[in-house]
């Protein structure tokens, strides 16, 4: 009876003891990975996790994930010297990275060291390579479980040897849909019990429609486009599998219907032109010039996130055309802020939209199935308050950030062996 009692009160000590996790960043910028770790550190239950956050000092220009993260409340925050990234670097600036990673290595052996010294369960990374890498070896290193969340969906393709050694060793693998968890499966061939789906969220009070028409008003302005033109937007790393060239060419047929119609694309570019001649961005401006959409199509660039919410709003409708987006954050974004959306049907957007409920579908590369999507909602202001309205509420219902916390802290009960959460 000893023994039972025994048994009995350890397993009670386990199902509420709090999990301690670390958040480990080693990138140099505040991407959209990034927030999402950073929505997750705020909204954990602190009842339920003791939350860490590590990352590195070196940041490019731009908004300060260390500044970001030192704004939550209860979480300790970790800066350290943890080298650099060498995306993008040749010769003599990539030598002096790699030096700086070895130095970077010393500060992951120390951390290792803090976090045996706190105890702390579980290190949670993104699938980037070095966060991933980094992340491993840190919790193998600590004692600790290591979580990757992958933001993207996996490829063989693309895939590279240490990526694909890296993921074999992780504890846990989380998709952000269950598109992108089961690419891990089939595609990287990983057991399903060490896969896991959690969806992204979105800060209703940040992104909502109750943003001021002097904001919407002025982010049109910016960009030289008349108050009264059909607004078009897309937001979205300039990528071939974005789709934009599609949404260029889809663009011809709405100005058939509607000649004063814009399109506003916002996001940068990193992906050669698929003609060999520049950048994306470079093959998409040819692409207006010869379409005679010179006055039509403009490129916003990168924005910061804390102007995305006026540029949601000084939308008519957003336009996704991407391929196989693995989720599509910018989706539940403009959904957020009340804003009608037309989107592929592929990927993990149709577990976001429900087509012609919230938001509507249309085929992948098919430019013409598109613009007839986009000219419905442009043309009917019943259909496109109602499909804002629904897709509001679709939000709050499914994609709130505290019901992001919560799933991902049930991974962690169930990745590190606790027992479930007992509900008030």
């Amino acid at each position: 009876m000893a023994l039972e009692h025994l048994a009995q009160s350890k397993t009670a000590q386990i199902e509420t003891q709090a999990i301690r996790v670390l958040f480990l960043n080693t990138r140099d910028s505040l991407g959209a990975d990034v927030a999402v770790h950073l929505s997750l550190a705020r909204w954990l239950d602190r009842a339920q996790t003791e939350v860490w956050a590590a990352t590195s000092t070196y940041e490019a220009p731009g908004s300060s994930t260390l500044a970001a993260l030192r704004q939550i409340p209860d979480l300790t925050v970790l800066p350290l010297d943890l080298g650099r990234p060498l995306y993008g670097l040749r010769g003599a600036g990539r030598a002096l990275a790699l030096l700086r990673n070895v130095r970077g290595a010393a500060s992951l052996a120390r951390l290792a060291l803090q976090c045996r010294r706190q105890g702390i369960d579980l290190i949670h990374v993104t699938e980037r390579p070095r966060d991933a890498l980094f992340g491993l070896l840190l919790a193998r290193v600590a004692g600790c479980t290591c979580l990757i969340h992958a933001h993207t969906s996996y490829y063989r393709h693309d895939a590279t040897r240490l990526f694909n050694w890296t993921f074999a060793r992780a504890d846990a693998v989380v998709g952000v849909s269950e598109f992108t968890a089961k690419t891990y499966t089939q595609s990287a061939g990983l057991p399903e019990e060490r896969v896991f789906a959690v969806h992204n969220a979105v800060d209703g009070a940040c992104f909502s429609p109750a943003v001021p028409s002097t904001a919407r008003l002025a982010m049109r302005a910016r960009f030289g486009i008349p108050a009264a033109a059909p607004l078009i937007g897309c937001v979205a790393r300039l990528s071939r599998w974005k789709g934009q060239a599609e949404l260029v060419e889809a663009l011809v047929a709405v100005r058939q219907t509607l000649p004063e119609a814009r399109l506003l694309l916002a996001g940068g570019t990193m992906e050669a032109a698929p003609d060999g001649n520049g950048d994306f961005r470079a093959y998409l401006e040819r692409r207006v010039v010869e379409l005679g959409l010179s006055d039509a199509v403009i490129f916003a660039g990168f924005l910061p996130y804390d102007e995305m919410p006026a540029f949601f709003g000084a939308l008519d409708v957003l336009a996704h055309p991407a391929v196989e987006e693995p989720f599509g954050l910018a989706i539940v974004e403009a959904m957020a802020s009340e804003r009608p959306v037309v989107a592929v049907r592929a990927g993990g957007v149709p577990e976001i939209i429900r087509d012609g409920v919230d938001g509507l579908l249309a085929a992948s590369n098919t430019p013409d199935e598109l613009a007839v999507e986009l000219l419905r909602v442009l043309g009917d202001a019943d259909l496109s308050g109602r499909l804002g309205r629904a897709g509001r509420l679709r939000v709050e219902r499914l994609f709130s950030p505290r019901r992001q916390a919560e799933a991902m802290a049930a991974v962690y009960r169930r990745v590190l062996g606790y027992g479930p959460i007992e509900q008030p």
